[in-house]
């Protein structure tokens, strides 16, 4: 009997796995500024050789659970960071493209844009590194 819900569970996990085909719709601007301000701003900062990148998680009025981030934020530091992310939030345009896969990083992406030409993403199931984020941001700027 055991043997059977066991099978019955792996099966059921491999076939939701195999069934879902990624998320239906990307966040709304609107769902992501709510959002990020009820969380009291971006949860954390990164900084690279583009500029500061800003980012929360949430599940932005959707189904899925989402990573949001803004890049290339030319700051001083961390806390300059994340009030400049929080200004350019005032200025997120889009989605101007997605849900799309990126099959290396196993992760659907969407790209918006601030009016200073920030450029944003929303990506689901949350990449595990920070390369694939960075990776995804790029391979929208080269379009």
């Amino acid at each position: 009997m055991i043997r059977k819900i066991i099978t019955l569970v792996i099966t059921s996990l491999f076939c939701a796995s195999i069934a879902y085909a990624g998320p239906a719709n990307c966040p709304t601007t609107e769902n992501i500024k709510a959002q990020i301000v009820s969380a009291g701003g971006f949860s954390g900062v990164e900084v690279d050789e583009y500029g500061y990148l800003v980012y929360g998680f949430s599940n932005f009025g959707t189904p899925d659970v989402w990573f949001f981030g803004i890049g290339d934020i030319q700051a001083s530091n961390n806390s300059d960071a994340k009030q400049q992310g929080m200004n350019l939030l005032n200025q997120l345009q889009g989605p101007l493209a997605g849900p799309t896969y990126f099959s290396d990083y196993k992760t659907w992406a969407c790209y918006y844009t601030t009016n200073s030409g920030n450029t944003a993403i929303t990506m689901s199931p949350i990449p595990m590194n920070k390369r694939s984020i960075q990776t995804t941001m790029i391979a929208r700027l080269d379009k």
